[in-house]
């Protein structure tokens, strides 16, 4: 089934959730089918229950390191950038966590001086076409690979340009033990299962 007619599929599933007052269970390998189909999602992880919340807490509060690489794209950053962001002054982040950052957290900003976050100077490796959108892939040196997805009409960057990018401390996620999600911290998927129910269930799997 192509694209389109999978979001049409969506959107008159929903219509008749809506008119019928029904719960439906909806089984699909998509992510982004979970996400917009749901109402409350629950992940699970070798039969366990890692996290029950809205798509929105789902994807934006991971609440487990499980959960934020299960669901969408995120950057895992390097040790040594996470101890280099956790020395900035007035910084909460802890410098030996696991720490992560959904990709389109990650933006491109004129120079440092526009930047209102933490800033990293890096070079265009690869850039992926996608229309509306495209994805750098940043080339930050001892900092590691970043990823980041521009809107197409803000970016003309080209592979070897070199750029600045901006991280904000409030994306970040961390997991100190690899396990619960740090407080006050905000944020690559894979093939898992996913039933729905347009009451309030979702279960990725």
């Amino acid at each position: 089934m192509d694209a389109k007619l999978r979001q049409q599929l969506r959107g008159q599933l929903k219509d008749l959730q809506r008119q019928f007052g029904i719960t439906t269970v909806y089984v699909t390998h998509d992510q982004d089918e979970a996400l917009s189909m749901s109402d409350r999602i629950a992940v699970l992880n070798k039969g366990r229950i890692e996290q029950v919340g809205t798509p929105h807490e789902i994807y934006v509060r991971s609440a487990t390191e499980f959960v934020c690489t299960f669901i969408g794209d995120v950057n895992r950053l390097t040790p040594q950038l996470v101890k280099r962001l956790a020395a900035a002054p007035g910084s909460e982040l802890k410098p030996d966590a696991v720490t992560y950052l959904r990709t389109e957290r990650v933006t491109i900003v004129p120079d440092e001086a526009g930047a209102s976050a933490y800033t990293i100077g890096g070079t265009i490796k690869e850039r992926s076409y996608q229309g509306t959108s495209s994805t750098y892939s940043v080339d930050c040196g001892d900092n590691g690979m970043l990823r980041t997805i521009m809107r197409e009409d803000d970016t003309d960057y080209r592979t070897g340009d070199w750029v600045t990018l901006s991280l904000h401390p409030d994306h970040l996620l961390q997991y100190p033990d690899g396990d619960q999600a740090s407080p006050g911290s905000g944020l690559q998927g894979t093939g898992h299962q996913a039933a729905e129910e347009s009451d309030g269930q979702a279960v990725l799997r």
